[in-house]
C-alpha cells in the first residue's frame, strides 16, 4: 500500500470473502472466486459498469469473477499465481509482452489436460509479466505522469 502511494496511487477499498467455501451462507458463497460476487459488489459500489472496469488477476479464478461480472477488461499477471496458469510448454522467456489470450490461439498456451471449458468465457485477456508493467502501460497510454 505504502509503495502504492509512493507512485500516486491509493486504495479506496479492500473486498474480502471471508467464509470457506464449504461454510457459511449462500451470500457469502456467491462472493467467493470464481463466483462473480465480490466483482459485481465492487462495480456497484463505485457506479461502475463492467464495459467501463478492468480487472487485474493473478489468477484465471479472477478473470473467471470479472467475466461473471460483465468486466470486458481482463489481465492475467504471471506474478503470484499467474503462472501456474499456464501449462509447461509455455516459457515466458520467449514470450514477447503483453500478449492476448484468444479463443482462437488459447490452446497453444495451455496444456493438452487443461479443462479449459471451465474457464470458457474469459477469454479473451492480456497477460502482462507484472502488475508494474500493466501500470506503466496504462500510464503511457493515457499520458499519466
Amino acid at each position: 500500500v505504502e509503495e502504492l502511494g509512493a507512485g500516486g496511487g491509493r486504495l479506496d477499498r479492500i473486498y474480502v470473502a471471508t467464509e470457506t467455501s464449504d461454510s457459511g451462507s449462500l451470500e457469502e458463497a456467491w462472493r467467493r472466486k470464481p463466483n462473480p460476487g465480490m466483482v459485481v459488489e465492487a462495480l456497484r459500489d463505485f457506479g461502475v459498469g463492467g464495459e467501463n472496469a478492468m480487472i487485474v488477476g493473478d489468477s484465471l479464478t479472477d478473470l473467471k469473477a470479472a467475466a461473471g461480472a460483465g468486466v470486458k477488461c481482463r489481465i492475467l499477471v504471471l506474478t503470484g499465481h499467474g503462472r501456474e496458469a499456464f501449462g509447461p510448454q509455455f516459457d515466458p522467456g520467449t514470450a514477447k509482452f503483453p500478449f492476448a489470450v484468444t479463443a482462437e490461439n488459447r490452446n497453444s498456451f495451455f496444456g493438452a489436460s487443461f479443462r479449459m471449458e471451465c474457464f470458457e468465457n474469459i477469454v479473451p485477456f492480456v497477460v502482462f509479466e507484472n502488475f508494474e508493467k500493466v501500470v506503466d502501460t496504462l500510464k503511457d497510454i493515457y499520458r499519466l505522469a
